[in-house]
């Protein structure tokens, strides 16, 4: 999985509006291009998305937002916050198979439990292929024992 930023354009003489930028291989190297955005550009509010390697913004789920220099992770990412409230159904399916697709029944459900922040591509696009990101997986696979 990659990540991108986004951000409000608040550059003199250039468009207002939502800007995207970089393709990152980790959150951590995407909040640090964030932050320093943030600090050149005189940002008050970076957000990092999943699926960075898609160039529309508002592409992918919402995974941290810096708000005035805090980082407030969201969504998918904070799975320690949504799997005790998965059904024992759902959490034994991911213990099995987190590390491939993830069906849209299984999706759901990690949703209603808080694991995607609402209003995202995913909900409307019958052809979204969702994977859990590699830090979901991992904490997952710990569960395991």
């Amino acid at each position: 999985m990659s990540y991108a930023i986004e951000h409000e354009n608040e550059r003199p003489h250039e468009a207002d509006g939502p800007y995207r930028t970089g393709v990152y291989n980790t959150v951590a190297e995407a909040k640090a291009a964030g932050e320093r955005a943030a600090k050149k550009d005189g940002l008050t509010n970076v957000i990092v998305r999943d699926r960075g390697d898609v160039v529309s913004i508002f592409a992918g789920n919402i995974v941290s937002e810096l708000v005035e220099g805090v980082w407030h992770d969201r969504g998918i990412f904070d799975v320690q916050n949504w799997w005790p409230k998965l059904d024992a159904e759902t959490r034994a399916w991911l213990l099995e198979h987190a590390e491939g697709e993830i069906p849209a029944d299984v999706l759901h459900r990690i949703v209603a439990a808080g694991g995607v922040v609402p209003g995202t591509k995913w909900e409307t696009d019958a052809d979204y292929r969702f994977r859990l990101p590699h830090e979901a997986v991992d904490w997952i696979v710990t569960q395991r024992d």
